[in-house]
């Protein structure tokens, strides 16, 4: 069976995103019936990750890396692929999101400012290894379209790729490159989805309200990730969210700082009510982001909090 026979295969049985925006609909007003999170940082196995969302009576998750694995589900076989989908599937969870890896890399021709202070075979090494994921992004690209298409998700992530000194100058490059990607994902029926990340050339609310209005909306929207946009020096809410192209937003990322961290925190019930106002009909994603090896601690910990937030404590 070659690729295109399987994807008419597979692209049956996954739910139409009409019926998905019927489901979320029915959650206004915000709920933890909207609340997802991404499983290899809850969880150290996928059996874990099931656990944790039948604790927490969750119903969405969101892919990136398998749990406990050290593997991206973008490198996962078809068969383990399939695996995952049949035991999300008999757990009652759905797929919000396929934070799919990729496009951090440089443009060719460009570079990181603080490569020009490095060795010459340093620098060289640098752009070699940029060029050479830049040739093969189609081919990444191919793998995680069918990735999506069995796990039963229509959302891929992606970049602004690597932050330049002056990003506003390759902006119609930086959209030309993803438009092209964007183009192959809208034929297989996938939706790309632009995060605001700092190390790339869309950092900010600000900077990626200015990409996606060159991008397509049927097949670009964006991923709001609030807590990079503080990164940025940029007040997340009201003023980044203010931005945005309201009916671009597909999928949004709080980070566990922003539930847990009195100097982090932001107001997720009021930027919630903003949504539910503004006509958002997707999830919201824990991304819990801690590294001092209590991620899995603070991920039920933000959970709780939500749950408290929401009312359903």
């Amino acid at each position: 069976m070659n690729r295109r026979t399987f994807l008419a295969a597979s692209a049956a049985p996954l739910l139409p995103t009409p019926l998905l925006t019927s489901a979320f609909a029915a959650a206004a007003p915000f709920s933890m019936s909207r609340i997802s999170f991404i499983t290899d940082e809850a969880s150290i196995s996928p059996a874990d990750a099931v656990a944790f969302a039948k604790k927490h009576r969750l119903q969405w998750v969101e892919l990136r890396d398998v749990p406990g694995a050290g593997k991206s589900y973008s490198d996962a076989s078809e068969a383990d692929l399939k695996e995952t989908a049949k035991a999300l599937k008999e757990a009652g969870l759905r797929v919000s999101f396929f934070n799919s890896r990729g496009t951090k890399y440089f443009l060719p021709g460009t570079e990181a400012p603080a490569w020009a202070t490095r060795p010459p075979e340093d620098r060289q090494k640098r752009i070699a290894a940029a060029e050479a994921e830049y040739k093969k992004r189609m081919e990444l690209l191919q793998r995680q379209i069918v990735a999506g298409q069995i796990l039963g998700v229509k959302t891929l992530r992606v970049f602004a790729f690597g932050r330049v000194a002056e990003p506003e100058k390759i902006m119609d490059r930086v959209a030309n490159e993803l438009g092209a990607m964007g183009e192959v994902a809208r034929k297989e029926g996938m939706q790309l989805l632009l995060e605001n990340e700092p190390s790339c050339n869309v950092g900010s609310c600000v900077e990626m309200a200015d990409l996606i209005k060159r991008l397509p909306s049927s097949s670009f929207g964006l991923n709001w990730d609030a807590n990079n946009g503080q990164s940025m020096k940029e007040k997340p809410f009201p003023d980044g969210y203010a931005a945005l192209p309201k009916n671009r937003i597909v999928n949004v990322h709080m980070h566990g700082r922003t539930l847990l961290d009195p100097e982090k925190k932001l107001d997720w019930p009021v930027i919630f009510a903003a949504l539910v106002k503004d006509g958002y009909k997707g999830c919201a994603g824990l991304e819990t982001h801690y590294f001092d090896g209590t991620k899995v601690e603070k991920s039920h910990l933000c959970m709780e909090e939500l749950a408290r937030l929401l009312g359903k404590a």
